[in-house]
């Protein structure tokens, strides 16, 4: 399996691979079954509620993976690096700068995640189409992109599992 990181704190899930019948991806799925969902249509405010970690409402799958690597996956810590982990290291985690695409290091940008939001409801497709055009044409140029990850990381933003970050 791999996947890579979006910030240092946190796993992306832009690019996921793994053979079929992965446990990990087996046992992520699971947890829809079970989860607690919330939606508040006025504000389109959307978060999910995983059995693995009660105590925490999610908003994303980016959300969701790195609480589950954290408390399931042996020898995960959030390090922003590339490690290998699992009971049996074939898990592979890689620097943000490999499937997310917002690094200045372009000789590791394996793919670039245009961060598009498809997954999200508009009132009409017009709607949808206007704004994506403007928001990915600012939030793909590669400095901004980068400059906001060091501005998180300098104010220590809160991301989810900034607080499980480990400097190495």
């Amino acid at each position: 399996m791999l996947l890579g990181y979006i910030f240092d704190a946190s796993l992306g899930t832009a690019v996921i691979g793994a053979e079929p019948g992965n446990q990990v991806i087996g046992a992520l799925l699971k947890q829809y079954e079970t989860a607690e969902y919330q939606y508040k249509p006025e504000t389109r405010d959307f978060k999910i509620k995983f059995e693995f970690m009660p105590e925490m409402f999610m908003v994303n799958n980016n959300d969701m993976f790195t609480a589950y690597f954290l408390k399931n996956v042996k020898g995960f810590a959030l390090t922003g690096k590339k490690c290998r982990c699992g009971d049996d290291g074939k898990i592979h985690i890689y620097p943000k700068e490999y499937f997310e695409g917002y690094s200045m290091h372009f000789k590791n940008n394996y793919s670039i995640h245009h961060c598009f939001g498809s997954w999200r409801y508009f009132e009409n497709e017009n709607e949808k189409h206007d704004e994506s055009i403007l928001r990915n044409y600012l939030k793909n140029i590669y400095f901004l992109r980068w400059a906001k990850d060091k501005y998180i990381r300098m104010k220590k933003k809160n991301l989810p599992f900034q607080n499980y970050f480990v400097r190495r």
